[in-house]
């Protein structure tokens, strides 16, 4: 099966009360994950690469949420939620662009080559 879209995902902390909750104390860590297509993006050309960054950072947003000001450890969970996101995508993106500049042709990646959540 060939697609042309790499997988974000990531964990976010979910402690059901909005609450700040020491670090000792047990939380869910709940996966998201987002798909973030390329098949319109000239992957030879460094625009091309950035559009695609642009893509996966804004998709990391999304999936791991919005910043309060007002809730700090929100934030450190929502931060880490954005690199391991950020993390997981780099690796699928690395191999769509190899694939796409090796090939010269529309990227087309097999399940096989993107690493799949878990």
């Amino acid at each position: 099966m060939k697609f042309n879209s790499i997988v974000l995902a990531a964990a976010i902390i979910a402690t059901g009360t909005g609450t700040i909750v020491p670090a000792f104390a047990s939380v869910d860590r709940v996966p998201v994950s987002r798909d973030v297509r390329f098949n319109d993006l000239d992957l030879a050309s460094v625009d091309g690469r950035d559009q695609l960054d642009q893509r996966i950072r804004t998709a990391a947003r999304r999936a791991c949420g919005d910043m309060d000001a007002r809730n700090l450890a929100q934030n450190a969970d929502i931060r880490r939620c954005r690199h391991e996101a950020l993390a997981f995508a780099t690796k699928g993106r690395d191999v769509a662009v190899a694939s796409y500049t090796r090939d010269k042709s529309a990227p087309q990646l097999s399940a096989a080559d993107v690493p799949l959540v878990k």
